[in-house]
């Protein structure tokens, strides 16, 4: 969808379209995206309200860090979370997060870039 309208609106930056139809860097974009549903976003909510001092987020980063190790041992999971790196329960209705999570994640690629990229949390 987003290749389509690059093409179509896009046509002086003819680079980022041919980008997007390279499979290495669709899997990075959609892994940085669930990523993104699943750690960073809960992770900005949490630690940037004022609601709570770090001391009180004990808690949530020990679960934190044991979802990020077990997305580094079975990376397919990101694909499939039903819960954040908090425990919580994502949005079901999130229009982005089904797209992100449609894809089959037994591709090799996919598997090396979750692995990848948790680790650099």
């Amino acid at each position: 969808m987003t290749h389509s309208f690059l093409e179509r609106y896009c046509n002086e930056r003819g680079g980022v379209t041919k980008d997007l139809v390279d499979s290495a860097i669709t899997v990075h974009l959609r892994v940085l995206g669930l990523l993104g549903k699943v750690i960073t976003g809960p992770w900005r909510s949490l630690f940037y309200s004022e609601l709570r001092g770090n001391l009180d987020t004990t808690t949530e980063l020990q679960s934190c860090i044991t979802f990020l190790e077990r997305l580094q041992a079975q990376p397919a999971t990101l694909a499939t979370t039903q819960e954040d790196c908090f425990g919580k329960q994502l949005d079901n209705d999130n229009s982005v997060l089904l797209a992100l999570q449609t894809r089959g994640a037994t591709d090799q690629a996919y598997m090396e870039t979750v692995k990848l990229l948790s680790t650099k949390f």
